[in-house]
């Protein structure tokens, strides 16, 4: 809200003035601003120490907001929200910034949005930006992205500076063979789950170097196989790794059985996934000791640090108990211990499941598979009538129809594929019906008609009917007609 009084510009001497919302007046005729009740000079003062305030107080936002959004992007795993958050901090404050849009746009999920953005830009306006924007960009490389950053590249450094150019385009190349060669794919089966504390990498590297390379065993390790980007689905993509493996090494050190995501999140999911597919009876103890090693996933502890018995440690001590301890250099032993413990045969849940069934009382509920007492009318899950005596015999029901629904589903893709090939190949017959038409239409003319052609066109020539004459010798000139195609090109000629 403003308002209007009758107040002396000190700079010109004018009286329309308005008196602003913080109390400044402004010179509706100079535009200069001043305080009321003061002279020109102590006013300009008070303003100049009020904006430069102001102004000190903005700069030091930007610095303070600026420095949490690198602390997020140079994070080894991006948190997406955080990303996005200080990026628009920024952009109320300077609305144009280009790393800032350039970031939310990049954690987003529009690839081809982003991609987009990225070949838009102007190397030579953006060249001090340019290779955050290829670092963050590599970091979160995709398909869709692969040729923008390429050709960023190409545009920025190749007449301009050529190891620049030399150096990213080796690191695109290197992304792009992982991507293609599925090294950050977590659904693939692999021999061992490697959990450790960034801090012992120098270790895990040496052990993961003659474990695969030596004793050829597929491992998969956090810092390699999991993508560095966008942290939302990192927990999930840890978890479907550790499924998708067949045995887990633990780095065991110090800081590792204290602290970190092997000790909070890796060991506890695995001895999880243990317990949901031991029998009952050992699920109902709730001592984790007492099942045994076939209903659990193959481990190995790899000590680089001796234990020095800490309460934090108690939890690792207790997951590997019974279990062979391999201490540091002894890599080769991790492998022998884990190839005995391939040998031995490991019980799935379902078959964990039967064999306590056949032993048990109950009956199976032949619909959703949950034991019911044997004096039962329904099932207390799903309300069905019918039953089956084990849940061998359930199983092997669910076998049959899922074997059936897979063969259905075979015969359905046959036949839409079966009528595909018939369109096409109908398709295909009337194509070739319809030039063969054609070729006999070209060949059903005769040389009379030609020769006709080219008279008529000679005719309206001579009455200076240019353009039947034309048309008239361009068709008998495309059958051949000399004398048309001398007259034809004449008329080319002359326009």
């Amino acid at each position: 809200m403003t308002e209007k009084r009758v107040v002396t510009c000190p700079s010109c001497g004018a009286t329309d003035v308005v008196k602003t919302e913080n109390g400044v007046y402004k010179c509706s005729y100079c535009d200069s601003q001043f305080v009321c009740g003061l002279n020109g000079k102590d006013s300009r003062y008070i303003l100049e120490q009020t904006e430069a305030a102001l102004w000190n107080k903005t700069c030091g936002e930007i610095e303070r907001i600026t420095y949490n959004l690198e602390k997020e992007v140079k994070a080894e795993y991006l948190r997406d929200k955080e990303i996005v958050h200080w990026c628009r901090e920024l952009k109320k404050l300077v609305p144009t910034h280009f790393l800032a849009s350039f970031y939310e746009l990049a954690v987003g999920n529009d690839n081809r949005a982003l991609a987009e953005f990225i070949s838009k830009i102007d190397a030579v306006e953006y060249r001090d930006e340019i290779d955050e924007v290829l670092r963050f960009a590599v970091k979160l490389l995709s398909c869709e992205t692969m040729l923008a950053v390429d050709n960023l590249i190409i545009r920025a450094y190749e007449k301009s500076n050529v190891n620049k150019f030399g150096a990213w385009s080796d690191v695109l190349h290197a992304e792009k063979q992982k991507i293609n060669e599925s090294v950050y794919d977590v659904t693939i089966e692999r021999d061992i789950f490697v959990a450790y504390k960034s801090e012992d990498m120098r270790d895990v590297e040496a052990l993961v170097d003659v474990l695969e390379n030596e004793e050829y065993l597929d491992c998969f390790v956090a810092a390699r196989n999991l993508k560095h980007g966008k942290i939302s689905d990192y927990d999930k993509l840890l978890k479907t790794a550790m499924d998708n493996c067949r045995a887990v090494v633990f780095v065991s050190s110090c800081a590792s059985r204290a602290r970190g995501d092997a000790r909070y999140k890796e060991l506890p999911y695995v001895k999880r996934k243990d317990i949901e597919i031991a029998p009952a009876e050992y699920r109902a103890s709730g001592d984790y000791k007492k099942i045994p090693h076939k209903y659990k996933k193959r481990r190995v502890e790899y000590v680089i640090e001796p234990y020095k018995d800490l309460a934090a440690e108690m939890f690792v001590k207790d997951f590997f108990d019974g279990y062979e301890r391999v201490y540091k250099p002894n890599i080769k032993d991790v492998a022998r211990s884990l190839m005995e413990q391939f040998d031995a045969p490991i019980e799935t849940e379902i078959e964990s499941a039967i064999a306590v069934s056949e032993s048990g009382d109950g009956k199976y509920c032949k619909q959703c598979g949950k034991e019911n007492m044997r004096d039962a009318k329904f099932c207390g899950e799903c309300g069905n009538t019918e039953f089956a005596d084990t849940l061998k015999e359930y199983v092997a029901e669910e076998t049959r129809k899922r074997v059936e629904a897979e063969y259905a589903a075979k015969l359905e893709t046959e036949k839409r594929e079966r009528e595909r090939l018939e369109a096409e190949l109908n398709r295909m017959r009337e194509s070739k019906d319809n030039n063969a038409q054609e070729e006999k239409d070209v060949a059903s003319v005769t040389e009379k008609e030609i020769k006709e052609w080219f008279q008529k066109g000679v005719e309206y020539y001579e009455q200076n009917n240019y353009a039947e004459s034309f048309k008239l010798w361009k068709k008998a000139a495309e059958q051949g007609n000399a004398a048309a195609q001398c007259n034809l090109g004449v008329c080319y000629k002359n326009g």
